[in-house]
């Protein structure tokens, strides 16, 4: 259970509604402290919280069983046939037609929340007479929710629903830690960490920061890929504004980066759904500074809560750090105009609209 979860009991008709029936979550739960798994943990502290009867069936566990996770997903969709799909691509194609296929015998209530930005592409890729098959599968949902309005443009340009906008949402801390002075600046990166998240560019662009001069430290947080672990430590072991501060329990997140000055995202990645590390910077307060990517672009107004450069190149990454260390004004303002915007993300907020739009569909 997260710490000082500051949720408190909602007492909205619609979730009174929901105490009444039961409804089973289906998808990746945290731990491990990655990406889905941690949203549909948030989502499920948070539903318990309020007092609605959830049933979780996590999805980490079909590679240990999987003809008994099959078995207890039929069984479980049997005895609770009001259904959270909330998965990946994998699961997306194996468990929704299943899903369906129950609904034949019995009603089958489902909605859909895919996670990252590939659902519209992947069924795009598919074969012809499989995409339409999946089509017809994927119509059968009374909901489907995506994290940004691009991707919902890209639901309805596939001639399904509109989709529900359903943007990644982290819990609020009751209170952060004093933001304590510091004779340098405090910046950050918070992601997985491959190469296809920046890091060399990152590292580059901070070099040339360096070499002119200024004084800062970067802490780096997240799950290290285990190929890319030799390359990445050889990266950091010349360079002592550098270090590696392991993986930050999702719970402890917001409160831990709130101390830092900036947030550096340069992910290479065209097709993220909504990054929960924005969200993260977001509620803490933190200026980010990101790669100029779809994803990005949709979260970061270029100017007014943070920076924006073109992915891959460390010059622009130095340029716009480069902005910040000289206006602390802009800094401090992007800031303040980030943890405004990041109310949005907020639990309380975001599941209340989703538990509105389920009840409304019966």
């Amino acid at each position: 259970m997260q710490e000082n979860m500051n949720i408190n009991i909602i007492e909205d008709d619609n979730i009174k509604a929901m105490r009444q029936r039961w409804v089973l979550l289906i998808g990746p739960i945290a731990p491990p402290q990655w990406g889905p798994a941690v949203r549909n943990r948030i989502m499920l502290d948070t539903f318990r919280l309020w007092g609605m009867n959830v049933v979780p069936l996590n999805t980490l566990s079909w590679k240990r069983r999987p003809f008994g996770f099959l078995f207890d997903t039929i069984k479980n969709v049997w005895k609770t046939p009001r259904v959270i799909l909330a998965v990946s691509r994998n699961g997306r194609f194996l468990l929704l037609p299943i899903l369906i296929f129950i609904g034949m015998f019995l009603n089958v209530r489902i909605a859909l929340y895919p996670a990252g930005g590939l659902f519209a592409a992947d069924i795009e890729a598919l074969p012809q007479l499989i995409k339409w098959i999946y089509l017809r599968i994927v119509r059968r949902c009374d909901l489907v929710c995506v994290e940004r309005p691009e991707l919902a443009e890209q639901i309805q340009a596939l001639g399904l629903q509109t989709p529900m906008v359903m943007p990644n949402f982290k819990v609020t801390p009751e209170k952060f830690p004093e933001k304590l002075p510091t004779d340098r600046l405090r910046l950050l990166y918070l992601s997985r960490i491959r190469a296809i998240k920046g890091i060399e560019s990152l590292l580059d662009g901070l070099d040339i920061l360096a070499e002119k001069g200024f004084e800062f430290k970067i802490d780096f947080y997240g799950i290290v890929q285990p190929d890319y672990k030799p390359e990445f430590q050889a990266m950091l072991k010349n360079r002592p504004f550098t270090a590696y501060q392991g993986v930050l329990e999702y719970s402890k997140v917001i409160s831990s980066i709130s101390g830092y000055d900036i947030m550096i995202f340069p992910t290479l990645v065209e097709t993220e759904g909504f990054p929960g590390v924005l969200v993260d910077a977001a509620l803490a307060g933190v200026t980010v500074v990101a790669s100029d990517v779809p994803s990005n672009r949709e979260i970061i107004d270029d100017g007014v809560n943070g920076l924006l450069f073109r992915p891959g190149d460390p010059a622009d990454i130095a340029e716009k750090l480069e902005m910040l260390i000289n206006d602390e004004g802009a800094r401090l303002r992007m800031a303040k105009n980030n943890r405004t915007r990041g109310q949005a993300y907020d639990v309380k907020v975001v599941l209340k609209d989703f538990i509105n739009k389920l009840t409304r569909l019966g």
